[in-house]
């Protein structure tokens, strides 16, 4: 597993044990307030591992596959 993979697999096992902490039996505002922040932790986190891999090149076989269908779709 490639190291920022591993690096949110951890955040989001840590932030998954904080929202069941935050949410087992606690109806105060704390309760509320702690969910709150479990979900800005795992927004947060969906955000940089999609933002790495957005920025990742498409690998030279995918690229030649998109070349070849638009050219395809040149000939109809």
């Amino acid at each position: 597993m490639p190291q920022h993979d591993r690096h949110t697999y951890a955040n989001a096992s840590a932030t998954s044990s904080a929202e069941a902490a935050a949410t087992n039996g606690d109806s105060s505002g704390k309760g509320a307030r702690d969910r709150s922040l479990v979900e800005q932790q795992i927004n947060e986190n969906l955000r940089r591992l999609y933002q790495q891999k957005l920025q990742e090149e498409v690998p030279q076989h995918l690229q030649i596959l998109l070349e070849r269908l638009k050219e395809q779709d040149r000939l109809k």
